[in-house]
């Protein structure tokens, strides 16, 4: 089949119209070659957010396939430098569950930065912003959920010896197990290296820490502080953090549930820097915040929230827990004192 047939295909399928043998057709075109499935899984993504729910019997298909082509440049998709791909947001509580298109970007002869491979590598990138999650299924079968504010960095499909992606933000990862292909996280300062797993990873470049948390498996991390490399192990329901700051390195039993809370809707903070409480619940709710708090900052606080509690009453709850914590609103802006 040309490229124009299969396209068509995937068209029919989307949209509820294929026929037996023509199911049989995708199956076999997705089965062949892992490039095949990832093209497969790039236009599903597309399909799934260019197309609300409709009557099958009605789709126009010759409309249809000119709607897809024209969205991803597909007569020109590889002689283009870039495209777009929108990806489906990630189902999230009813507070932040807004109509939202979120893009990803595919760059041509991108490089990841480790480890070091002889071939060229074509890298995608996708950023969920403020306000908004997302989910990814990579090429591998692998599923990322990404959460507000964060960005990842992924190839169209993985080659060579290692499954690298590059994380900035939070995501929650669910590996497809490769024994022969290790699965490696890149962040400003951590890797997480595993075979096959569910793990969360905190990596705000805003943040005062970067934290790893490990539901099921076991995975290996390693510490970037200035010249020295730490490797650590991790085992169910442990995490590792790395202070940026101090370059404290702290290992420690947790609930792993506490730490992807997120997906469900939850905003659970533990043993986290009042500094970083801020940041974060500003990221959440989109909503600026300024503070200067010196030495209030480093306070440390245990604390859980509902997404569908608003951001008045989240700071109101803040100013009770926290002695002398003031916080006012003008000029659209929250700002964060302590009493003198």
């Amino acid at each position: 089949m040309d490229t124009k047939e299969i396209d068509l295909l995937l068209v029919k399928l989307f949209s509820g119209i294929a026929d037996t043998d023509e199911i049989d057709a995708v199956k076999t075109y997705v089965a062949s070659a892992p490039e095949n499935r990832a093209y497969f899984q790039e236009m599903k993504n597309l399909w799934e957010t260019t197309h609300p729910a409709f009557d099958p019997e009605s789709i126009d298909v010759a409309k249809a396939y000119n709607k897809v082509a024209a969205k991803a440049n597909l007569s020109t998709r590889r002689e283009k430098r870039a495209w777009y791909i929108p990806l489906k947001k990630y189902a999230a509580a009813a507070a932040i569950a807004i109509p939202l298109t979120v893009m990803s970007v595919f760059y041509i002869n991108h490089r990841a930065p480790k480890p070091v491979e002889t071939a060229e590598v074509n890298y995608q990138k996708v950023m969920s912003p403020n306000n908004a999650r997302s989910e990814i299924e990579l090429s591998d079968g692998t599923k990322v959920a990404l959460n507000v504010g964060s960005s990842l960095e992924y190839p169209r499909s993985f080659s060579g010896t290692h499954r690298t992606v590059n994380l900035e933000g939070e995501a929650y990862f669910q590996v497809k197990k490769d024994s022969s292909k290790p699965f490696i996280v890149h962040t400003k300062q951590m890797d997480i290296e595993v075979l096959g797993t569910k793990f969360n990873v905190n990596a705000y470049p805003d943040l005062s820490e970067i934290r790893t948390t490990l539901e099921e498996g076991k995975v290996k991390v390693t510490i970037f502080d200035n010249d020295k490399t730490h490797a650590r192990f991790l085992t169910p329901n442990e995490e590792i953090s790395l202070n940026l700051g101090t370059g404290d390195i702290v290992k420690k039993q947790v609930n792993a549930q506490d730490a992807s809370g997120w997906l469900t809707g939850k905003i659970v903070f533990t043993s986290t820097p009042l500094s970083d409480v801020l940041t974060l619940i500003g990221r959440r709710y989109n909503v600026p915040i300024d503070f200067q708090l010196t030495e209030m900052e480093k306070k440390r606080l245990t604390v859980r929230f509902d997404e569908q509690e608003s951001v008045e009453n989240i700071f109101k709850a803040l100013e009770s827990i926290v002695p002398d914590l003031v916080i006012t609103k003008h000029d659209n802006k929250y700002h964060v004192n302590s009493q003198p």
